[in-house]
Order: structure tokens, then C-alpha cells, then sequence
């Protein structure tokens, strides 16, 4: 990768959540301000993220017409399955972004190959608008992958493309952003919580290459890992 991550611990989840919530307000609420120009923020799944849109949900946020909101993967499951991402974060990516034009998720109504497709096309619309993308939020699992990419095959079939269809090992399908989309963000945060995450914080940290969220972020302009203390315990 272009330059080492950035690390930054905070003492428990709920922290990590807090200073997520401040970051994530800020940024769509500075999009717009100087210009007229549009930005869009990607966001990700998984526990502590959706503490995070629950909270933003509940408070007094006022839409905001030049931002757009990216969901970075989907299991390719009812778009109002409790497993949907989007579902899960929709109370807040709507009140932030009430138009249908400012939100870019996988439709996963279409199956793997058609959601995949319409999500490469949509994500392609949104770069070659020339929209910038300055936040992008991501999660790791206990075996290294991240967004929707588990494999070194996953990787080498995203060439070229910013989403494909990925086949799973928990025998899912699924749909992902790949690090051609990602290298567009200009700061990626991972947000990592939980001791059972510690021996892959270690392997992404000391040998990221050896790692499929560390491959996949290689290329990336700026990366950040936000931990809290029992994910940081072996590092």
C-alpha cells in the first residue's frame, strides 16, 4: 500500500461508535458548503456501523441534497431482510439522502450477476459525474476479508470492474465493491471492534499482504484502523 495505516484505539466499542457518529455527521454536513458539487460517502455493515446509523437516525438531521450514500456490499437476500444492509441503515441514509438519485445500493431483488451488473453501472455513473468520494467506512472479519471479498480469486475477477458477484463461503451469494472502486475514496476508515478480532487485527497490521482486506486496500490513497482496546489487545 501507498503508505502504512494510520491506527487508532479508543478504550471500548462504544467510543469507537461515538467518534464514528461525530465523523460521519460532520462529513455530510460539510458536503456542499463550499460548492454546489456532489459527494457521496460509503458505508458498510456489521454491528458497530449499524449502532452508529441508529443513533444518527434518531437525531435531528437535516437532509442534504448534494450528498449520496453508498451501501459497500450486500448478501444477496430481500431487500427488507434483517441481514440487508441497506435495510438495516435505511431510517438514516433516507433522512439524510430522502431522494432515490442520492442513494446507491445493490438491488438484490435482481440476483447476484444482474445486482452485481446494475451496481457496477451505477457506481461507474457516479465516478465518471465526477463525484468525490472522500469517507469510505469499512469492517474486517476474524478471517481477514472485508466488504464482500474473501479470496484472492475475488480479487483478481474485480479487475477492471467497481462491483462483481461473489459466491461466499458461508454458501451465500453476495454482491461487493472491489479495490477498483476503493482506491477512488480518498480516506478509508475500518472500524474493528471485539477480541475475536485481535489475531486478524495482528495479521492485517504486521503482514497486510498476506491478508485479503490488506490486498484489497493496497492501492488505496489513505487507510486508517480504528480498534477499540480488546481488537488492538495483540498489537
Amino acid at each position: 500500500m501507498k503508505d502504512p495505516f494510520e491506527i487508532v484505539v479508543f478504550k471500548s466499542a462504544e467510543e469507537l461508535a461515538k467518534a464514528s457518529a461525530e465523523l460521519l455527521r460532520t462529513a455530510i454536513n460539510e458536503i456542499g458548503q463550499d460548492d454546489d458539487g456532489k459527494e457521496a460517502i460509503m458505508l458498510t455493515g456489521g454491528s458497530t456501523p449499524l449502532a452508529v446509523y441508529k443513533q444518527l437516525a434518531a437525531e435531528d438531521l437535516e437532509s442534504n441534497p448534494n450528498a449520496i450514500l453508498i451501501m459497500s456490499d450486500e448478501r444477496v437476500v430481500d431487500l427488507e431482510s434483517d441481514q440487508n444492509n441497506f435495510h438495516n441503515a435505511e431510517a438514516f441514509i433516507k433522512k439524510v439522502c430522502p431522494e432515490e438519485s442520492q442513494r446507491i445500493r445493490v438491488m438484490t431483488n435482481l440476483g447476484k450477476e444482474a445486482a452485481a451488473e446494475k451496481f457496477n453501472l451505477d457506481l461507474n455513473d457516479c465516478v465518471h459525474d465526477g463525484v468525490m468520494i472522500p469517507i469510505g467506512f469499512m469492517g474486517m472479519g476474524a478471517d481477514n476479508h472485508t466488504a464482500g471479498l474473501f479470496t484472492d480469486d475475488d480479487i483478481a475477477r474485480s479487475s477492471g470492474k467497481f462491483a462483481i458477484g461473489v459466491d461466499r463461503p458461508d454458501e451465500r451469494e453476495g454482491v461487493s465493491v472491489t479495490p477498483a472502486f476503493l482506491k477512488r475514496i480518498n480516506c478509508l476508515i475500518f472500524q474493528i471492534t471485539g477480541k475475536e478480532k485481535a489475531e486478524a487485527v495482528k495479521k492485517l497490521v504486521e503482514t497486510p499482504l498476506e491478508t485479503t482486506a490488506g490486498k484489497v486496500v493496497r492501492d488505496c490513497k489513505y487507510v486508517q484502523i480504528w480498534l477499540d482496546e480488546d481488537a488492538a489487545s495483540l498489537i
